[in-house]
């Protein structure tokens, strides 16, 4: 008896010693989903360490409440999936947002609603003091750092809540789950793609019918899809109005610079695709190739898939052209103007891991979506608006005089919108 119960003891140990060998394994294999910073809109949030803890507690609080709610268990285990992911994260930027400290971090917080507030107004128990700008970045870097996390473990939260869902209070499986939230390094290369166990009814197949029937379900108030309309199309009225109004006068200075550089810019698009398209010798099939140029030379390149349903990847979607040119003003009060040097007066200085580089950053970002929005609203005013008027048929003007100068081709079809800015402007 002795020796089976040594042996017994030496099997419980020799089996306790290899699971933890596996568990330091693991957690020499493993890798946050967040680093310090994330990268939004062309700007650097440095984030608190506990986002990532803190974004698990946030997304199972929320999905057992709204598996709970609408008894979604029932629908099968492949309607969990999809809620583990986008719909989701409208539910967490409902109720939390990110506030930054005295340091420039931000750090996931829980919003301080009260009975007087709408319980799917997306504004409500925000923090007080923050500027309108900082309260539309925290909610917009709520719903990036919600998708990251779900992005990366969809499965695995799809799997524990439709387990235990019924059985658990959230703070319980967020006890057992969150700490072992952490990506595996070769899951993260290789991911399993998911297999559901029960069947449920196919989600829409296309993009936009996709968001809308989220939508639909999660944003009653209609706060969300505001948000993310204007972050996806007006980015510059996220920003607070003393630069609003610098953008509303930025595209009206800018309008015969801007118009010229938009017809010669459509016009080397023509010329590459005369010399690389053989349907261009095709006076038909040449008038349509370039009356497609025109149409989308004053916006960028996801113009087609904006019309799917997808957000663009540069907020506003600006023309790719866009990001060889600067915005500057010779004195504060005098007009903006266009150039291909960054002529701004300040140094620019780069981000600190510390966080004191945050202002800079904050500052860089402004002028990204400033710079952006001028000359994608100047376009889009002398180009666009003007393309079903008698003296906007740029597409017409291009064919006609191919072997023009195009800045005599820019000079006639921007000569209404320059004599009434006044005159004669700069060259680029």
């Amino acid at each position: 008896m002795l020796s089976t119960r040594s042996g017994g003891a030496a099997v419980a140990a020799a089996a306790a010693m290899a699971l933890l060998m596996m568990l330091m394994v693991e957690e020499a294999d493993s890798k946050k989903v967040f680093k310090k910073k994330i990268l939004m809109q062309g700007k650097n949030y440095k984030i608190h360490p506990d986002t990532e803890s803190d974004m698990c507690n946030a997304v199972i609080s929320e999905m057992h409440t709204e598996l709970v709610k609408h008894k979604m268990k029932d629908e099968g285990e492949d309607n969990i999936y999809d809620t583990a992911g986008m719909a989701i994260c409208l539910g967490v930027v409902q109720r939390y947002t990110f506030d930054k400290d005295d340091t420039g971090v931000w750090k996931l917080m829980k919003k301080n609603k009260t009975d007087d507030d709408d319980e799917d107004d997306m504004f409500g128990g925000m923090p007080e003091g923050g500027n309108s700008q900082q309260v539309v970045e925290g909610l917009l870097l709520t719903k990036k750092v919600c998708m990251d996390w779900c992005e990366e473990l969809q499965q695995e939260v799809s799997e524990v809540m439709y387990k235990r869902v019924d059985s658990s209070t959230p703070q319980e499986i967020a006890l057992d789950f969150c700490p072992q939230a952490i990506k595996p390094e070769e899951k993260r290369k290789g991911k399993v793609p998911y297999t559901p166990k029960t069947a449920a009814p196919a989600p829409p197949p296309n993009p936009s019918d996709m968001m809308q029937d989220f939508l639909n379900k999660r944003d009653t108030s209609g706060a969300i899809s505001e948000m993310l309309e204007l972050e996806a199309h007006y980015p510059e009225k996220t920003l607070d109005p003393p630069f609003q109004e610098k953008v509303n006068k930025g595209r009206v200075d800018l309008q015969c610079t801007v118009c010229k550089v938009g017809v010669r810019k459509a016009i080397e698009k023509v010329k590459e695709m005369r010399s690389t398209t053989p349907q261009f010798k095709d006076r038909w099939q040449r008038e349509s190739l370039v009356t497609d140029i025109v149409q989308k030379i004053c916006h960028g390149k996801d113009y087609e898939r904006l019309r799917q349903g997808y957000y663009p990847a540069v907020p506003g979607n600006p023309p790719e052209w866009a990001q060889g040119y600067h915005i500057f003003q010779d004195d504060p009060e005098g007009p903006w103007k266009l150039s291909r040097q960054d002529k701004r007066k300040k140094d620019k200085h780069p981000n600190s891991e510390d966080g004191r580089g945050s202002e800079n950053s904050r500052d860089e970002h402004e002028y990204n979506v400033m710079r952006y929005a001028m000359i994608r609203l100047a376009c889009r005013d002398t180009i666009d608006e003007r393309l079903s008027e008698d003296d906007g048929d740029l597409a017409n003007l291009i064919v006609n005089n191919l072997d023009s100068d195009p800045k005599t081709v820019a000079g006639t079809f921007c000569k209404p919108i320059c004599s009434a800015s006044g005159g004669k402007k700069e060259e680029l």
